[in-house]
């Protein structure tokens, strides 16, 4: 299978590209592509990747093209060092995409494990890159994993917000 993989981000370290690009340096076995949504880091010199030729760099685009984006692809990787909250994660879970994420700040708060994604240890290409391939390798379990990720994000539908937040300030009524 041609698998294609999603990466959205600013153009700063912190995003954790560097690390994607090294986790996939160790899959070229594999037949996939990856979609870069936004800027290359100035750390990033294209002429030192070897796949190069499977990457396709958007640039920067409008919010309102990211369900496009995120539904014609299999997996979001979400490699950040740290998230305040992980607007993406959200995005991909509501779009029924896998979703591979550093286990950090808000975006804990957003996967179970295994259950509607897949978290490895911040800063660990090598563990990334055992999370892609397991992806890779088990298909029945990536579409558990993506239509767990469907079902998940119902969780953050406005109008659950919504109503949870008028619950809680009814509550100190």
């Amino acid at each position: 299978m041609d698998y294609k993989l999603v990466f959205v981000g600013r153009p700063v370290k912190e995003k954790g590209l560097c690390d994607l690009l090294s986790a996939l340096s160790l899959l070229e076995q594999y037949t996939w592509k990856l979609t870069i949504v936004g800027e290359l880091p100035d750390e990033i010199e294209l002429s030192t990747v070897s796949f190069k030729h499977r990457l396709h760099i958007t640039g920067a685009l409008s919010n309102d093209l990211m369900p496009q984006i995120l539904n014609s692809h299999d997996i979001l990787i979400v490699p950040s060092h740290y998230e305040n909250f992980g607007n993406i994660v959200i995005e991909g879970l509501a779009c029924g995409i896998v979703v591979i994420a550093a286990e950090t700040g808000g975006i804990k708060s957003l996967i179970k494990n295994n259950y509607n994604g897949l978290f490895f240890e911040p800063k660990n290409y090598k563990e990334l890159a055992h999370r892609i391939e397991y992806v890779f390798r088990h298909p029945e379990h990536a579409k558990l994993l993506s239509k767990n990720a469907l079902e998940s994000s119902a969780e953050y539908d406005w109008k659950n917000i919504a109503a949870a937040t008028v619950k809680l300030l009814k509550s100190f009524l």
